[in-house]
């Protein structure tokens, strides 16, 4: 098998203005959390005041914890390991959980979705058998439940546009007048909410990841620069999902855009509603009248795909669909829209201004038809994932199912912060959700990378299957029997010790200073003879990969065996193996003919009559005076 080793020249290697400058901030930003945790965990040793066992003292332990907390400032908890950690990973009690406990299960359902079809809309340039996506007849089942994901983003919205609104609506009612909300802090505080790590991750994945990719597929990395260099700016400002998204230099960060965009516009709908229900309502209700009529007319007219990454050989068209009718923030205001309506009609229902009840079974049909036309939905597009020529069955699926997945999505909301959701709400409310639902946002936005960097780390073309993909994106940990003992530990006892703690016949020839006599020719055999030592080998580093000079340009050999008619191949056989420099075989050039005699009779194969006249040679000699010359053979 032919190595490669990748060289890099004096100019990659160096890092750009812009890597050093980023990996100076992540710098500083690490030392204030260490000095901050370190701080704050002495204020707890040596300040906290303990916890009184009589129940007499609570008034005096009181007032002791609040002057201690009032000595920790809000900056050291903001860097503090210890103070986040311990928000993240309590968990509130049954009798402490809020209405909104199901949104933890929701999110997190939802970013496995989309973090297990990222697996293959992110790995697919690393495929080396990119067609047997066609052909796996698993993913002819369920092809289509995994790569409906895209509707998992409209859910996110969906919370989102519901938890801005309650908010909002809430305070409108509280301060009775849109004049005295403090609408800056409103802007500030979110985008100081979500950009520091959007802009972390961005400049992570434009800054670092090519300089730590050694792979087979590390130049078409190194494109990432010739790439973004245009619109790297439009990514930093915001509206790169509205501007030639066809561009985008991190593709999965247009939400983080179209998430800002629609929180900017959504005080126009809440004040609206505020302002007069009814206008409000027909406000919303004609905005996405007005966006689903876009969407069909844009889908009809550029004939667009619908958005289901099954079929590889139609995968331009859907990049073409994605680009007019999924990036731009204005195809997901339904989204957004029915998440504000969600919290209109609860905030009504607390407020007694509207009585919705309904008899169990009325809940139940509701419940069962919409699980139903959420099933059709996910499952529908197998039969389409072939793209049918029927340009107006893609239309209809681009323009109204993702309103309706929006629709039930909302109601799965509204019921289950209602009191309707029943054991389906005791699932979403589980414990087992509130940590990962937590960490939606920064999951988001860094699993991507993983995928990119794994893919551009091989060494190999990926060949994918089924369940080869599914073991590695699920993870080895998930899937394997409980052992005894943890793997570092293991290796230490037998048999699995021998493999590093037992010598090598190498690197017990290289302390006797070994000297083989018969030293092949070829530069790998001499270099794992010669330097190979166990514990100081010359591939030491994962991007150190040796080649062979001699063998670099060879062409790939192939045994390929075709049919009677010599038309149809009936199976190749790779052959290419290294081919070792003192084994090749060097074919000497044809001499040129001089046109010797003996040279024309060797090559002559047919029978001649040695008596015929017609085979006498013309020249001086005979048979007499140059016996076996003068006849032709």
């Amino acid at each position: 098998q032919l190595t490669y080793k990748l060289k890099k020249n004096d100019q990659e290697n160096r890092y750009k203005t812009s890597t050093i400058i980023f990996l100076s901030i992540v710098g500083v930003i690490i030392l204030i959390q260490l000095l901050a945790t370190m701080v704050d965990i002495i204020m707890i040793l040596l300040m906290k005041p303990k916890k009184p066992e009589k129940l007499e003292n609570n008034e005096q332990y009181n007032q002791m914890l609040a002057t201690y907390e009032s000595k920790r400032s809000k900056f050291l908890l903001a860097f503090s390991l210890v103070n986040n950690l311990q928000r993240l990973f309590t968990i509130k009690s049954d009798k402490d959980k809020g209405f909104f406990e199901c949104l933890s299960g929701l999110k997190a359902i939802s970013i496995l979705w989309i973090m297990y079809s990222h697996s293959y809309s992110y790995g697919v340039k690393f495929f080396g058998n990119v067609l047997a996506l066609n052909d796996d007849r698993v993913l002819k089942y369920i092809g289509s439940f995994i790569f409906s994901s895209y509707l998992a983003v409209d859910s996110f919205l969906l919370f989102s546009g519901f938890l801005v609104g309650y908010g909002l609506l809430n305070k409108l009612y509280e301060k009775k007048s849109i004049f005295r909300i403090n609408w800056f802090l409103y802007v500030i505080l979110r985008l100081v909410r979500l950009l520091p790590l959007y802009y972390g991750t961005l400049c992570l994945y434009l800054y670092v990841v090519p300089y730590f990719t050694n792979g087979i597929l590390v130049d078409h990395n190194r494109q990432i620069d010739e790439f973004c260099s245009g619109s790297v700016w439009k990514m930093f400002a915001l509206f790169q999902n509205i501007s030639d998204p066809a561009t985008m230099c991190s593709g999965w960060l247009w939400y983080v855009h179209a998430d800002i965009h629609l929180y900017l516009v959504a005080p126009i709908f809440l004040i609206a509603w505020f302002w007069n229900k009814k206008f409000g309502a027909s406000f919303i209700l004609i905005t996405i009248i007005v966006e689903i009529m876009c969407i069909l007319t844009y889908s009809i007219g550029d004939d667009l795909a619908i958005p289901i990454v099954y079929d590889i050989q139609r995968s331009m068209e859907i990049l073409k669909m994605m680009n007019l009718i999924y990036f731009p923030t204005w195809t997901h205001f339904h989204s957004y829209l029915t998440g504000i309506v969600v919290s209109f009609i609860f905030i009504m229902c607390q407020r007694n201004e509207m009585n919705f009840r309904l008899s169990k079974i009325k809940i139940i049909i509701v419940w069962a038809v919409c699980l139903t036309i959420m099933a059709v939905i996910i499952i529908t597009p197998t039969n389409l994932t072939r793209q049918p020529k029927n340009i107006y069955e893609r239309s209809i699926y681009n323009s109204f199912v993702p309103l309706t997945w929006s629709i039930c999505t909302g109601w799965v909301l509204f019921a289950c912060i209602s009191g309707y959701g029943g054991f389906i709400n005791d699932f979403l409310s589980h414990n087992g959700f509130t940590v990962l639902g937590r960490i939606t946002y920064a999951t988001y936005l860094i699993h991507p990378i993983i995928y990119i960097s794994t893919g551009f780390n091989m060494k190999n073309v990926y060949n994918y299957e089924f369940l080869s993909h599914n073991y590695i994106v699920m993870g080895q940990m998930l899937q394997q029997s409980k052992k005894k003992l943890p793997t570092h530990l293991a290796q230490k006892q037998n048999p699995w010790a021998r493999l590093s703690q037992k010598e090598t016949l190498q690197s017990i020839r290289r302390k006797h200073d070994y000297y083989d006599t018969q030293s092949p020719n070829d530069r790998i055999d001499f270099m794992l003879k010669s330097q190979y030592d166990q514990h100081r080998h010359f591939l030491k580093n994962n991007n150190e990969i040796l080649f062979q000079k001699e063998t670099l340009n060879m062409n790939h050999r192939l045994w390929v065996s075709f049919d009677e008619t010599g038309h149809n191949c009936l199976y190749t056989i790779n052959l290419n193996r290294r081919t070792l420099k003192n084994m090749i075989h060097t074919i000497e050039p044809e001499k040129p003919k001089l046109g010797h005699p003996l040279v024309n009779v060797m090559g002559d194969h047919q029978h001649r009559n040695i008596n015929s006249i017609k085979n006498r040679i013309e020249s001086h000699h005979n048979q007499q005076t140059r016996c076996g010359y003068g006849i032709k053979l």
